[in-house]
């Protein structure tokens, strides 16, 4: 249990806080399936909070599967980190961890590199259609948001590695607070449509270096808008 390391947690919406803090240490895989998790007692003096609240995050852990009581041995965590479910509740507690906004770099700048060494003519047409449609919705938050997604994920597609693709889905849903609030403004939405071009322009010019660099740009920028929006 010496890899179990928590912080002390905000006591403002304790269950919630809880939560997130256990989602941490999956994230970040500070645990792994099989490993033993510290007593309910112990939690509560490592996390600074109540035996209620601790209790009740357990419990939502064992009913979802991600954690196993074993009668007297102790509490492990299960192998069922990919379930649906877990990503479910990923999806709520998660958004706001940076770590996953890490991984969307680290995959994102290098589909881009891809993209633009593998792309085909229907590809570049496809793509410039995506950004024909994020043009033509520029005003509307919603429209815009779900083409810009159908834009990365077909970026995934032309890779041509299905292992990329597998894991691009479920980081974007994971990520969808971030999407929306860094596109909550026209103005970024616009900044957004550039960056956008900006990819494009490079991939029809078979330039991986320059796709990637891109991609990089428009990611940073979807991070500060995050960070800066109220």
């Amino acid at each position: 249990m010496d890899s179990f390391t928590v912080n002390k947690v905000c006591k403002t919406t304790v269950t919630s806080a809880v939560m997130e803090e256990f989602m941490r240490i999956l994230i970040e895989g500070s645990v792994k399936p099989g490993d033993k998790i510290p007593t309910e007692q112990e939690l509560v003096k490592m996390l600074g909070v109540g035996r209620s609240s601790v209790r009740e995050v357990l419990a939502a852990l064992e009913l979802i599967g991600i954690i196993e009581r074993r009668a007297g041995d102790g509490t492990y965590i299960t192998d069922n980190l990919n379930s649906k479910a877990f990503s479910l509740i990923m999806t709520i507690f998660g958004p706001n961890n940076p770590v996953l906004f890490e991984a969307r770099k680290v995959i994102e700048i290098g589909l881009a590199s891809l993209a633009a060494e593998k792309a085909t003519s229907a590809d570049v047409e496809q793509l410039e259609l995506y950004l024909r449609e994020m043009k033509a919705a520029i005003a509307n938050q919603k429209q815009f948001i779900k083409i810009d997604l159908e834009f990365h994920l077909h970026l995934a597609t032309m890779s041509q590695n299905v292992f990329l693709q597998s894991m691009m889905l479920p980081l974007t849903n994971f990520l969808n607070a971030w999407r929306e609030k860094s596109a909550r403004s026209q103005d970024s939405r616009e900044k957004a449509l550039a960056h956008h071009t900006k990819i494009l322009e490079k991939i029809k010019a078979q330039d991986p270096s320059g796709a990637s660099a891109a991609m990089f740009e428009h990611l940073n920028q979807i991070q500060e808008s995050f960070l800066n929006e109220d």
